[in-house]
């Protein structure tokens, strides 16, 4: 799937003249980039992080990096600065490159039901998807739910950028899909039959990010359309 790819901290010039600008890698960005990994956001609320992180903007949301790693028991993570980009002398498309390459090895997805994600979901799911359901019984709505996340339900909304995963899942269903950003740690997924009001699975993603996902874990109050013959996504 191709990703428009805009970086506001960088220069603009074009590929060839910014690689030959920046040169080799450096040997601590070899040494780090098996631990690269990206974070979803909304871009609005987080206007003062992004001036000072690299970042790309995508629709209305924006890709952060993080370096990822295991101690003992612990997952731990921080956040890329600029200064890392300029002591690893990359820019920001490689690491995307990089990490985009990293999240399915380091956080393998996850999709199913929501049923079955019933079993094992983390705390408050449950209670959003509940509230989905009931929405969808009120306005006579018959469709099946499917969750996309990864096997640790930690910045599963990345997943949609997972290589080949929503083109694999549109194709196993036959129809373009409906994507409810749940928060930044899952999306929801419907087959796109025609009969779903995008107004009001606008409203219900609304209502449940103000009254069951807490500020720090919301993702966006659209929903986006993954269009199978184009392997694209937009705001619906």
């Amino acid at each position: 799937m191709r990703i428009l790819e805009t970086d506001m901290g960088e220069r603009k010039m074009d590929k060839k003249n910014q690689q030959d600008r920046m040169g080799k890698p450096s040997g601590a960005f070899y040494r780090a980039e098996d631990h690269l990994t990206i974070q979803l956001l909304p871009q609005k609320g987080n206007e003062e992080l992004l001036a000072e992180v690299p970042h790309i903007l995508w629709l209305d949301l924006a890709v952060v990096f993080r370096y990822y790693w295991e101690e003992e028991r612990y997952c731990c993570s921080m956040l890329i600065q600029r200064e890392h980009l300029a002591d690893w002398n990359v820019t920001v498309e490689q690491v995307w490159r990089k990490a985009r390459e990293n999240m399915p090895r380091l956080f393998p997805v996850k999709l199913c039901s929501v049923e079955e994600a019933m079993r094992d979901m983390r705390e408050g799911m449950e209670v959003k998807s509940q509230k989905i359901r009931d929405r969808k019984r009120e306005t006579g709505l018959s469709v099946q739910l499917y969750l996309l996340t990864n096997q640790r339900g930690y910045n599963g909304a990345t997943a949609i950028f997972y290589e080949g995963v929503l083109k694999e899942f549109a194709e196993r269903v036959g129809k373009d899909l409906i994507i409810l950003p749940s928060s930044i740690h899952e999306v929801l997924l419907i087959p796109d039959d025609g009969t779903s009001s995008y107004e009001m699975l606008s409203a219900l993603v609304r209502e449940v990010n103000r009254s069951e996902v807490p500020r720090r874990d919301q993702l966006s109050d659209h929903i986006y359309r993954y269009l199978r013959e184009k392997d694209s996504l937009e705001i619906a």
